[in-house]
């Protein structure tokens, strides 16, 4: 392909296409509406709309019958890491080193909570939250600085899903 040929208006073009197509931006929009653009994880209707969001989002694993699990992980994780974050104002360029390192905290902490729990062969499991939902709740608080991202992401990024990689992608997207 040839990258010289791309314009500002081919790649409009192909944006808007992208977001015809799919459902992403619509549900990020029903999200935005639900909770005033002022997400509140404190507020468990704030919960249950973004629960609803990953799912539409591709995050199978917090499965709606799962939910109160996720739930009230992410309400415990938000109250120990929700006040270590920036403001939700600040783009990624303006991040300091200690802005990321905080966002890779929470990241880190975001992904190992519990999500789901689930019965297989008599035993009880524990399913984390997880690298790709992490990412998209910490997005959803933070749109401007805080990039989501999934497997195939990670994987073309060479990023391992470990809080390093997240700031490492990061520092990729903004440049």
């Amino acid at each position: 392909m040839n990258y010289e040929s791309v314009t500002l208006y081919k790649l409009a073009l192909a944006s808007a296409m992208y977001d015809s197509l799919t459902p992403f931006n619509k549900s990020l929009r029903l999200l935005n509406d639900d909770t005033g653009n002022n997400i509140d994880l404190e507020n468990p209707e704030h919960r249950r709309f973004l629960l609803r969001w990953l799912n539409d989002w591709g995050c199978r694993h917090l499965a709606q019958d799962q939910h109160d699990v996720a739930s009230k992980s992410i309400r415990d994780w938000y109250r120990v890491n929700g006040s270590t974050l920036f403001t939700d104002k600040k783009p990624l360029w303006e991040l300091e080193d200690r802005e990321l390192e905080a966002a890779a905290w929470a990241y880190g902490t975001l992904k190992d909570m519990t999500g789901a729990r689930r019965i297989h062969v008599g035993r009880s499991l524990e399913i984390s939250i997880g690298a790709t939902a992490a990412s998209k709740i910490l997005f959803a608080i933070r749109p401007k600085a805080l990039m989501p991202w999934d497997e195939a992401m990670r994987v073309a990024f060479k990023c391992d899903g470990s809080p390093e990689s997240y700031v490492r992608y990061l520092k990729q997207s903004e440049t």
